[in-house]
């Protein structure tokens, strides 16, 4: 099945503006199973790159739109930029056919404006509700990923992660982990520079099977979007960790600061964390305070007093 929920004509405006709505999509099959059916997605009523007026996807999501599969149980606000010249706007649902008639999808608090919009940028505490144009959603793939989750204060269940961010009052963590489950945290596209460029963040990385034990489980990475020894366009790990990432295992209780050189010509970066199969579903990796930046960057060198937060690339 196909559902459209159409908006009235209004005129057209010279400028872009900003789409806002909630979205509540519990997709389960039967009563209670979480199913990976069902897309979310927006088009507006207007041209595309000069051609003919019709309707069209609204052109990059902001934050992920489409969206695909059950989303859990509460409602989530969604932001898209609708381009000039639109009169008209859709929501569109397209259901899959892995089950029946027992899934909803909800909409509400619809706004248009022609506010300003909110800024794109790596940088980012998470504090800006749009998240500075970051992502996150839950999709069956290629590739596979579930949903970070936008935190205030300690994580609902206090057993792991932090009691509070690490910078402003906002986090992002992944929620109810998995065995084997993948999760990425994706920036918006920015302009690729010919110089390479540092990439700050803050992690909090407390891994415990049930409520005590730590574990050797789950993976922290950093990719980027750019090429690799001349190789096509696409996502590549960042190469050279600095210090030691990839990062495994129970890191503690206290937020740790990453720090990895982002290549020149790169446009985007994203965290991806790999839940392994020691145990199911009680730990939680926390990101915040991510910084990228053209300044230089710190020598690596083994002459080091640690006075340098970077540690001078030493890892542990």
């Amino acid at each position: 099945s196909i559902f459209y929920l159409e908006s009235p004509t209004v005129s057209a405006t010279t400028e872009d503006r900003a789409l806002t709505f909630w979205y509540h999509m519990e997709m389960r099959c039967g009563y209670g199973t979480p199913t990976a059916d069902g897309t979310l997605s927006v088009e507006y009523y207007g041209t595309s790159n000069g051609q003919v007026v019709g309707w069209y996807s609204v052109p990059g999501p902001f934050p992920g739109l489409d969206v695909s599969g059950d989303q859990g149980t509460a409602w989530i606000q969604g932001y898209v930029v609708v381009p000039s010249g639109s009169t008209q706007v859709r929501f569109k649902f397209v259901a899959g056919s892995e089950c029946d008639d027992r899934y909803r999808l909800a909409i509400d608090d619809v706004q248009l404006s022609s506010a300003s919009l909110p800024a794109k940028t790596i940088s980012c505490s998470f504090d800006e509700q749009f998240l500075c144009g970051w992502t996150t959603e839950l999709r069956a793939g290629p590739p596979q990923s579930n949903r970070w989750t936008r935190q205030t204060g300690s994580t609902p269940e206090s057993y792991t992660g932090p009691d509070a961010a690490k910078d402003g009052l906002y986090y992002m963590y992944t929620d109810w982990v998995v065995a084997n489950s993948i999760f990425y945290l994706e920036s918006p596209t920015v302009s690729a520079t010919t110089e390479d460029r540092a990439l700050t963040f803050w992690y909090h990385m407390e891994m415990r099977c049930g409520y005590g034990t730590p574990t050797a489980d789950g993976t922290l990475s950093v990719e980027y979007y750019g090429t690799s020894n001349g190789q096509v366009v696409g996502w590549y790990s960042v190469p050279g960790p600095f210090p030691g990432l990839d990062v495994s295992g129970d890191q503690g209780t206290a937020w740790i600061q990453g720090y990895v050189v982002v290549p020149s010509g790169s446009t985007q970066v994203r965290f991806k964390f790999v839940a392994g199969s020691e145990c199911d579903d009680r730990y939680r990796l926390a990101i915040d305070d991510v910084q990228l930046s053209s300044a230089s960057l710190p020598a690596k060198t083994i002459s080091c007093s640690f006075d340098e937060p970077f540690l001078c690339g030493w890892t542990t």
